[in-house]
């Protein structure tokens, strides 16, 4: 198998009777050449690979020859069940042998006959000089903060018991493997690391780091990055034996795993967006009291998140696409709710009892099997004792072929899960109620769920992960704030992580205030000019909105039309040109009157913040 690596060639090799004889994942520019590949459930699987040259191979069938989803050369290669015919004499197919994937994927030059014997000479084995690793760190034995840096993670960094390292605003960076060393962040028994608006970072080829915490330590991060933390050598990036781990608001990428627990409990993982790995979200028990919610979970070779010997945890409102494995579930009394899971070979698969799956979206999964892995299909509950629907409300199926005569949304007929499994209430529609006091006709749900899916808002109340029910609610009839109006707007330029003054600008929002830092970002960018008191809660005006959100985009040189489109918004008042501009943008779609006195509600905020920001209509 080949996982992210480029540049390889494999050659002159017999593989017989594996599960798969050549994997290729995220791999490019190898070449695969006079192999031969025989009784093998999969004899070669290319996934999300391109520009390899596979040639000169002799394939012989057992189950399926080859799948490749990507953009590769396949040339003259053997085909035991190659059916076409060589009219021409020169030892090649007249029309091409298809492959698995694409349809557009094939072998153009099919070879008649096999190859004869495809052994190469193998070069003389030079042993190179043993070089022990040098032990080379930091010991932090003390509290120590880190902040506003840039430092290099070279060796070992250790935070002993009774210690808090703080990393706050800094880039860590991996030494490379040229340096001789193994670059580990260990988190000792008694020990916690606190992690805060920063990036920690390998460069996918050269340099790399793993963190691991030991029972009994304490890890918190949020807002940050961490990219390629682990070897690719079955090394997870980031290892949790201590209880209560929170990681939040960050950007996980090219991690072997993206996260795994390790035998421990209690912890968050909310609203991090984890890519380019074999697993997503990986926990290994016994565990129990785990929330994992909102996480964006893409391009995971193997699982999106696979959970095993876990009891009482709660996976919520989770997006997963494209891995083997979406959300593979091995325990008991688990709450699975409001889930999409899509694109997957194996969408969801439950090895226990009593857990509760409902309102999830399984769109598309099982179009593809490669014969290793959980299996093909939407679903699998082969145990059974399990509930797939809660309250009248179960899921959303892509293939439920049902009928719903009486308009309710909810299937005549259950959905069955194989082979144990039903799901008496299939929903008819994706379920997409991300606020439970928004619904899907309301005329702002599709700005609220767009801000919402984008981090621009996360609610005026959030979800108890508890509970089975959702208390998640958006409040779209209150007024908003200056407060709230700030953090909206530094959100959907900028996210959660960005730099800002540390200084107060203004006696009423202090340091430790919620919108502090947006409130600091919006003085730093100019947005807001006020000096003194800001009126962090006086609720906003249509004019004030109109303000900020055009200061925020265009600053405060730019074109507008100059004829009044409104008749309470004459050249001569202090917000024509913004008001003009948030026309001129279609920002607002309103005529006559604009109400530029009026305060804007939480549903208008939306609208108004998903047109400027998002593009939408």
């Amino acid at each position: 198998m080949l996982i992210s690596s480029s540049n390889n060639q494999i050659k002159g090799n017999r593989i017989h009777g594996a599960l798969y004889g050549i994997a290729l994942f995220k791999s490019s520019e190898n070449t695969i050449d006079t192999n031969n590949f025989s009784e093998n459930d999969d004899n070669a699987v290319l996934m999300d690979s391109n520009d390899n040259v596979i040639k000169h191979n002799n394939f012989f069938q057992k189950q399926r020859q080859a799948h490749d989803n990507g953009t590769n050369s396949w040339e003259g290669n053997y085909w035991n069940d190659y059916l076409g015919i060589d009219n021409n004499g020169d030892g090649f197919g007249d029309s091409p042998y298809f492959i698995f994937g694409t349809s557009t994927t094939v072998d153009a030059t099919p070879k008649m006959t096999l190859y004869s014997d495809q052994s190469i000479p193998v070069p003389s084995l030079v042993p190179n000089e043993f070089r022990e690793t040098p032990w080379q760190g930091q010991w932090i034995r003390e509290d120590t903060v880190w902040e506003n840096c840039t430092k290099q993670l070279k060796g070992w960094l250790v935070i002993e018991s009774g210690a808090t390292l703080t990393i706050r605003n800094c880039i860590l960076s991996a030494a490379p493997l040229s340096e001789g060393v193994d670059n580990y962040i260990l988190v000792k028994s008694g020990g916690a690391l606190y992690v805060d608006k920063s990036t920690i970072s390998g460069d996918k080829s050269n340099s790399y780091f793993k963190l691991r915490t030991e029972k009994g330590a304490s890890l918190v991060i949020l807002d940050s990055k961490v990219y390629y933390a682990g070897d690719w050598g079955g090394n997870s990036g980031i290892q949790l034996f201590g209880d209560g781990a929170i990681i939040e608001n960050t950007e996980i990428v090219g991690n072997y795993t993206g996260m795994n627990i390790k035998g421990s409990s209690g912890h968050r993982l909310v609203n991090n967006k984890i890519s380019d790995c074999v697993d997503g979200i990986l926990v290994e028990g016994p565990s129990h009291d785990n929330t994992i919610k909102n996480n964006m979970i893409s391009g995971c070779f193997y699982s999106g998140i696979c959970i095993s010997e876990t009891t009482k945890s709660q996976v919520v409102s989770n997006r997963i696409e494209n891995a083997l494995l979406g959300l593979g579930l091995w325990g008991t009394e688990n709450l699975v709710r409001g889930n999409q899971i899509q694109n997957s070979s194996m969408g969801l698969a439950v090895w226990g009892s009593d857990n509760v799956f409902y309102h999830n979206n399984f769109l598309g999964n099982g179009a593809f099997s490669p014969s290793f892995g959980c299996g093909q299909g939407q679903a699998s509950d082969p145990l059974g004792g399990n509930h797939w629907d809660y309250q009248g409300e179960g899921n959303y199926w892509s293939d439920y072929i049902g009928n719903d005569a009486d308009g309710n949304g909810i299937g005549d007929t259950p959905y069955v899960v194989p082979s144990n499994g039903i799901d008496h209430y299939p929903l008819m529609v994706p379920h997409e109620n991300v606020f439970s006091d928004v619904p899907s006709g309301y005329w702002a749900y599709d700005y609220i769920v767009a801000i919402y899916n984008h981090g621009i808002t996360k609610g005026c109340a959030q979800d108890d992960p508890n509970t089975a029910e959702n208390e998640r609610r958006y409040c779209p009839e209150e007024n908003v704030t200056r407060g709230q109006m700030e953090a909206f707007i530094i959100r959907a330029k900028y996210g959660e992580t960005f730099y800002y003054s540390t200084t107060p600008y203004f006696t009423d929002v202090p340091s430790t205030h919620t919108f502090f830092k947006y409130v600091q970002k919006l003085r730093d960018d100019g947005i807001t000019v006020v000096s003194g008191t800001y009126g962090v809660d006086t609720y906003v005006t249509r004019g004030q909105m109109a303000a900020f959100i055009i200061r925020a985009k265009f600053g405060e040189n730019f074109s507008y039309t100059t004829a009044p489109y409104f008749s309470d918004v004459p050249a001569t008042h202090n917000f024509f040109k913004y008001v003009q501009k948030l026309k001129d943008e279609g920002i607002t779609a309103v005529s006559g009157t604009y109400g530029v006195d009026d305060i804007v509600t939480r549903a208008q905020m939306a609208a108004f913040l998903a047109r400027a920001f998002l593009g939408m209509e």
